[in-house]
């Protein structure tokens, strides 16, 4: 509570006669007029090195957004071949609370882990493999209650482990929001555990439309429509877990995913609808899950479909940190990457043929990451859209992209922002710790006068 609004805290912590590194932190401005963010998902530690973590560490940022799968529950060498030599502790599937501790533990001694928690504040909710894979709130694919015990036991460990080494307020919803002046509000959904009812076995599953087939329970659902509703700031960026837009994946294997908003028709035509009927602008969805990166027009209704198209919503879908995408997973999906320049002039020529929408007037197929939304009002000239692999311009007009190799988080701005210096919040241990990072004091000082740090 007594920390200043928009300034950059630099903090350690002591314990049983250690102290530990120092940490970089960030408070939320009330005048904000711009905001930079990264949405991560999925890291799976035996699949490979964090090392998109210990980039991030050098990116300057307000917040960095995890949407689940901070863990996985796996034993060593399950959805893994274990070639990196980082196998899972404990070695098994982790069902009791000390397992979860454990593998919590192992997960944050990762050093570019370590490197990421160090310089920017975490934004967190879980999904699935905190606690076992396709969770619901009775249940899971991954659980055998035979050989497994009790799933609420289950879910208790777990919950009781996330909560002790994640930096998130125990004794609230997990659903929550956080302001960031009238520029956006940040909406971070839970999608597993408080109302979620069992996945659809298929499409042909006569449950699937039924209207108590639920994501989100009514009580988190009317929460978020009435912050959807909340016009106190322009931008509503809705922290997701799953793909929200429909979605065919177009595999003979695997099309529909049912574990996503397409299982859930019903629920998600409710929000659509208030979107639409209370003509709420600039929404957009930052989802984790797939591994792989999307950009959609939030829409639910089938390309091949007669229905016009009435998108009324963004959706970017971020890949994982590095747990096993679909060009790994599935054979298919070589031939396709090979000849991905083909791919995607078909999809472009299929995309022509639509009339998109008054969010934006182009939009091509890309691999989009991470992206820059303006909230000038300057038609004329757009701003510029960063993000993995791709440079995007964007205004309240149009989109374009095109392939470019660069490498930054989402930037939602109205004005030019300078890159703020980086400083401490020094506290009493001033001396000490400037001697550490090796800061002399007109540096100190210019940082002060700046308004970076503050103590």
């Amino acid at each position: 509570d007594k920390l200043s609004p928009g300034k950059t805290y630099f903090y350690k912590f002591e314990a049983l006669g250690k102290e530990s590194m120092v940490g970089r932190t960030k408070t939320i401005s009330d005048s904000i007029s711009s905001l930079k963010i990264a949405a991560i998902s999925c890291s799976d530690y035996q699949r490979g090195f964090f090392n998109a973590y210990g980039s991030l560490a050098d990116e300057d940022l307000d917040a960095v957004i995890h949407l689940g799968d901070y863990i996985y529950e796996y034993k060593s060498r399950d959805y893994s071949n274990g070639i990196f030599k980082r196998l899972h502790l404990p070695d098994k599937e982790i069902v009791s609370l000390t397992d979860y501790r454990t593998r919590h533990s192992q997960y944050k001694l990762d050093p570019d882990l370590i490197s990421a928690h160090s310089s920017h504040p975490f934004i967190l909710i879980w999904d699935d493999h905190e606690t076992a894979n396709n969770t619901y709130k009775d249940g899971a694919e991954n659980h055998q209650e035979e050989k497994e015990g009790n799933f609420n036991d289950r879910i208790s460990s777990a919950l009781q482990a996330y909560y002790e080494w994640q930096p998130i307020r125990e004794n609230e919803m997990p659903w929550r929001k956080f302001t960031f002046g009238s520029l956006a509000d940040l909406i971070i959904l839970e999608e597993r555990l408080e109302g979620r009812t069992k996945q659809a076995s298929s499409l042909q599953d006569s449950s699937l439309f039924e209207s108590d087939r639920t994501m989100l329970g009514e009580v988190q659902l009317n929460w978020f429509l009435n912050n959807l509703s909340d016009n106190s700031t322009q931008w509503k960026i809705i922290g997701n877990q799953v793909i929200f837009s429909y979605l065919n994946y177009g595999r003979p294997d695997f099309n529909i995913n049912l574990d996503s908003w397409d299982g859930y028709p019903v629920e998600r035509q409710r929000i659509a609808d208030h979107i639409v009927s209370n003509n709420i602008n600039d929404v957009v969805f930052i989802t984790g899950d797939t591994h792989q990166s999307w950009a959609f027009e939030v829409n639910h209704i089938p390309l091949e479909s007669d229905f016009p198209i009435k998108p009324y919503a963004l959706e970017f879908g971020t890949p994982s940190i590095n747990s096993g995408n679909s060009d790994e997973r599935f054979s298919s999906f070589q031939k396709m990457n090979e000849n991905h320049q083909e791919l995607y002039e078909e999809l472009e020529k299929i995309f022509k043929q639509y009339d998109l929408s008054e969010i934006v007037e182009k939009l091509r197929f890309s691999e989009v990451t991470f992206g820059v939304l303006s909230k000038s009002t300057d038609h004329k000239k757009d701003e510029q859209f960063l993000k993995s692999e791709v440079l995007v311009n964007f205004s309240r007009d149009s989109f374009e992209s095109e392939s470019l190799t660069v490498n930054s988080p989402v930037f939602l701005k109205d004005e030019p922002k300078k890159t703020p210096s980086r400083g401490p919040d020094l506290g009493e241990h001033s001396k000490e710790i400037l001697s550490g990072i090796g800061m002399d004091s007109k540096e100190l000082d210019k940082l002060k006068e700046d308004g970076v740090i503050d103590f």
